[in-house]
């Protein structure tokens, strides 16, 4: 997949071996009295491909926080992957497609892509 132009790449970029928490914030798509009804992640193509994992162990499964608002989620890289040669250098630039449903009603359906870059530290 790849990341369109429009999508929001996260500022901060992460060494292959971070077990961290990241924050998707939709508060720009929602309107004022609206929140996260539910939402799908998607890792892209070249983000499965490079090894990157989007938790699911019980204490950093995605989840809704900040009112609904944001979605927060952990990343890592499989352990076997960690080394690759992509990461080297200025690394590479990873998508991951975010599909939500709003609680309004009639409810809305949002996709957006927000991509997280991958580099050795």
């Amino acid at each position: 997949m790849p990341i369109p132009p429009n999508a929001t790449i996260w500022a901060e970029q992460a060494d292959p071996r971070d077990v961290n928490n990241w924050k998707i914030n939709c508060t720009v798509s929602l309107a004022a009295d609206e929140a996260i009804e539910s939402y799908e992640l998607m890792l892209g193509a070249e983000a499965v491909a490079a090894g990157l994992i989007i938790s699911a162990e019980t204490a950093r499964q995605p989840a809704l926080v900040e009112a609904g608002k944001v979605i927060q989620l952990w990343l890592s890289v499989d352990p076997a992957m960690r080394l690759d040669p992509i990461f080297e250098g200025a690394g590479v630039t990873l998508p991951i497609e975010v599909t939500l449903t709003t609680n309004s009603i009639p409810s809305r359906t949002i996709q957006r892509t927000v991509a997280v870059r991958i580099a050795q530290q």
